[in-house]
């Protein structure tokens, strides 16, 4: 699944399900509070949280990876444009290097 969007549920989670946090009168949203206070801890709970998702859409019949299939692809196109990109920049880089 696409991170973003993953991190993108997880966050609409956690700040649904959690009261926002205030710290000297400084209003912070659940998901920002956990992200900037343990990062990992937020890393590890967005994980269990896709985990807890894929159990839950298999247990229902449907295919976790065909249901998010779009996102995937999308993201290998876009890996696949970077990794051109770098290439076309090394090729000049070595022309340019040749013509020296």
């Amino acid at each position: 699944m696409n991170e973003i969007l993953m991190e993108e549920y997880f966050n609409d989670m956690l700040d649904d399900c959690y009261e926002d946090i205030v710290i000297m009168g400084m209003i912070y949203s659940p998901s920002v509070a956990l992200m900037r206070i343990d990062p990992i801890a937020y890393r590890v709970s967005m994980n269990d949280y896709e985990s807890s998702l894929r159990t839950e859409y298999e247990s229902d019949g449907v295919s976790y990876k065909e249901l998010f299939a779009d996102e995937e692809e999308e993201e290998e196109e876009e890996e696949e444009e970077e990794e051109e990109e770098v290439l076309n920049t090394y090729e000049v880089m070595l022309i340019r290097r040749i013509k020296k």
